[in-house]
């Protein structure tokens, strides 16, 4: 079965800062700061099998 190459996301600095913000707060629901984690890990050129890894989530949340 041939891998895939995830598609390139990239963040601008502001925007990477935002999500690390919402990553940092105490009342962020955990819910979005999941979302956020992998859109950065995404960002660092991660696919979706490191982030489920990573994160100790599922391959289908990861994706």
């Amino acid at each position: 079965m041939a891998r895939l190459a995830p598609k390139e996301l990239s963040l601008s600095d502001s925007e990477g800062n935002e999500l690390q913000e919402l990553i940092n707060r105490h009342k962020t629901a955990q819910q979005i700061v999941i979302r956020a984690k992998i859109i950065i890990l995404a960002s660092l050129g991660k696919n979706n099998s490191e982030i489920a890894r990573i994160l100790d989530i599922s391959l289908d949340m990861a994706g």
